[in-house]
Parts: structure tokens; C-alpha cells; sequence
């Protein structure tokens, strides 16, 4: 090979392997930095009960033995002891409705304070009224360079009263990768609770346990439901894209949060990973699809969310309105069927959904702040 070829060969592969340096280096970071350290520490809220009456403080250090949550508001104040591990998950109930408390978690040693958190505050739900919810789907952490941007832009979302997340919150369902999502989402899930789905990434790739290890959430973690506000939210396991089945119990607790909601006039909203429709070409989940088909038409909640594809989409699905959560930090998808939907975008970015009474109204924003979709479902009167 001549010099001039090998020049310019070199040169093609070069530009076709920059791109892939963010990849290589979160990911190479990521297994660095927390394969030689495990003195990772981060809070993060969930619910595994009434989200107007009690919070779960999940917590992670390398502490184990004695230690304490206290948490008060001007009017109440309590110290709770715990014997501590390396993993806690502390259940809080007893509490007001619409209210807000501080707390911090920390330990004594020789009578002096030891690693005491900063001062948090969470808001427990209001009984009924409007509530304002953040989306994510595929953050894929570490994310490959995107999800610092994500982070960026959602941390300045302000009045979120909880997160929703339609999985693949890790790429890799390793240590170092969780590790990596709580530090990087400390910030916001120290005082906004998260109730996630799991995804494909966290079942196929690593250890599929880690997600229930993690997630202090109701019923199994991987279905359960929960009210908020004048709806009810309801977070299947359609996430086994290899070994799918929807096992009876899943669907009955399904029906009878469905008949719970309507029963009492709420909202119905069903989020989980793998979407029932045809999105690209080559991939596609034909059991998947058959069965979600036969299920949400017996159903038929009000809003459907999900993930997977790494692409915003809108559309309706027998009789539902339906949409694919674009990445908020994996990497966008280029190639779909976009002319068959209502809406279409590659951006990261997003959701912001607000329930009231009368109207569910959801938008679709980038991480530069723009509006990329957005709409409403009107109660039928």
C-alpha cells in the first residue's frame, strides 16, 4: 500500500471511529472509576404505598451499624433508628397529604456526627388536583456524553411532584453503571420520587435482580400501580423482548386497577418499555404486539407510554392514545416509519405531563428547551 493510500486510509477510519469516542470513554470511565471504588453514595425517593400518606428514603453509602433518618416540617419531627447496610430503603407513613418535609440521614461515632447528608425536602402528594410529572425513557447510563446534557436541561424543570421512567435506565446492568445513574440523578431523585418500569437493558445485560435491589416500589416492582391525583398509574413488565409472557396475575392486577379508576372517575395512565407497534424495519416484537393488542382493547386507558426505540412518537393504538418516549440519553434512533404517526422526532429530550380533573395534557421537549410536541385529552363530558 502506497503512503498516499494508507494516508487516506487512515484518515476514513479515523472520522468513521470519532464518534465512537464519547462511547468508549463513559463506558471505560465508568468501569475505572467504580470498579476501583465502591464509596458511592446517593438518595433517591420511591413510593411503595400511598403517595399522599408515606415516602421510601433509599439511600446508599459504606456505612453499616446504627444509624438515623430524621425528618420534620414546622409542625412535626421525627428520629428514626435504623441498623443500617451498605443499602437502606426506610418506609416513612403517617404522613399529611400535600405537605412538605426536610429530612437528612446519617450516623454517630464517639458521640459526633458522621456523614450527615445535606438537608433534603420531598412534597407528598395532594389527595386530588393537579399533578405534574416528568417522563424519561432509555437513559442508558453512563449515557455516552448525552445524559449529562439530559441532566442539564431537567434539572431546571421546576414543580415536579414525581418521575416516571419507562426503563433501560442503565445500559448495563452492572454496579458501576447504577452507580452512576443515582450519583448523576442525586440532585433531583433526593426530593422527586421515581417510579420506574424496568427495560430490556436491565434484564438481558448484567444482573436482571439489581433493578428490585435498587427500587424499594409496590406489589413485585415489576407491575404495580399507585394513585396520583386524579389518576391512576399503572407500570407493566413488557420488557422481555426475548422470553416474553404476561402472566395472569399481571393482567389481573391490570383489570383491577383499571376498574378501581373508573370506578372513582380517574384517569388512566399505562407505561412500560417495549412498545405494541411496528416502529423500523428488521426489529419487531410480534408476540409483544399480539398481546398488548388483545389486552388494551379489553382496557383501554386513556394514555400509553412507553420507550425502547430511542424516538418521539405520537399515535393511537386501539382506541388509546399511545406514544414512544424519545432517549434521554441513549443514543437517538434515525431510521423508523415515521409517515405512518401523528408525531416524530429524533431529539433527546423529555416529557412533561399534568393531570388535572377534566384533561391530561403532555408535551415533548428537547434538551434545548423546545417544544417538540404537545397535547391534551379532554374528559368526555
Amino acid at each position: 500500500m502506497s503512503k498516499k493510500k494508507f494516508g487516506l486510509f487512515l484518515l476514513k477510519t479515523i472520522i468513521v471511529l470519532l464518534p465512537l469516542t464519547p462511547i468508549v470513554y463513559n463506558l471505560v470511565s465508568a468501569y475505572i472509576h467504580y470498579s476501583l471504588s465502591g464509596d458511592w453514595e446517593a438518595i433517591w425517593l420511591t413510593w411503595s404505598n400511598d403517595p399522599t400518606s408515606s415516602i421510601v428514603i433509599n439511600w446508599r453509602w459504606t456505612h453499616s451499624g446504627e444509624a438515623y433518618v430524621i425528618y420534620w416540617n414546622t409542625t412535626h419531627r421525627r428520629i428514626i433508628n435504623i441498623s443500617a447496610e451498605e443499602l437502606n430503603h426506610v418506609y416513612i407513613e403517617g404522613l399529611s397529604p400535600n405537605t412538605t418535609y426536610n429530612y437528612v440521614v446519617g450516623y454517630y461515632e464517639h458521640g459526633k456526627m458522621v456523614n450527615w447528608s445535606a438537608v433534603h425536602s420531598f412534597q407528598t402528594l395532594p389527595t386530588t388536583g393537579t399533578v405534574k410529572v416528568m417522563v424519561l425513557s432509555d437513559t442508558h447510563a453512563p449515557g455516552y456524553g448525552a445524559l449529562d446534557r439530559v441532566l442539564d436541561a431537567i434539572n431546571n424543570v421546576s414543580g415536579i411532584n414525581f418521575m416516571v421512567h419507562c426503563g433501560d435506565i442503565v445500559d448495563r446492568s452492572f454496579p458501576q453503571f447504577w452507580a452512576d445513574f443515582f450519583t448523576k440523578f442525586h440532585k433531583i431523585l433526593s426530593e422527586v420520587p421515581i417510579m420506574p418500569s424496568i427495560g430490556n437493558h436491565e434484564i438481558h445485560y448484567g444482573d436482571p435482580l439489581l433493578f428490585s435491589k435498587f427500587f424499594e416500589l409496590p406489589n413485585n416492582e415489576l407491575w404495580y400501580y399507585y394513585r396520583a391525583g386524579d389518576a391512576v398509574f399503572i407500570s407493566l413488565y413488557v420488557a422481555d423482548s426475548r422470553n416474553f409472557i404476561f402472566p395472569e396475575e399481571e393482567y389481573e392486577m391490570l383489570i383491577d386497577a383499571i376498574n378501581m379508576a373508573k370506578a372513582q372517575g380517574l384517569w388512566t395512565i399505562v407505561y412500560f418499555h417495549i412498545p405494541p407497534i411496528e416502529v423500523m424495519p428488521v426489529i419487531s416484537y410480534p408476540e409483544i404486539a399480539r398481546k398488548l393488542t388483545e389486552i388494551m382493547e379489553v382496557t383501554k386507558p386513556d394514555l400509553i407510554i412507553t420507550g425502547h426505540y430511542h424516538v418521539y412518537i405520537r399515535t393511537e393504538f386501539v382506541g388509546s392514545k399511545l406514544i414512544l418516549m424519545g432517549a434521554s440519553g441513549g443514543f437517538p434512533n434515525q431510521v423508523v416509519y415515521k409517515e405512518k404517526y401523528e408525531a416524530c422526532s429524533f431529539k433527546l429530550g423529555y416529557g412533561i405531563l399534568e393531570i388535572s380533573k377534566d384533561i391530561l395534557h403532555f408535551k415533548y421537549v428537547s434538551i434545548d428547551g423546545k417544544i417538540v410536541d404537545e397535547f391534551e385529552i379532554m374528559r368526555p363530558s
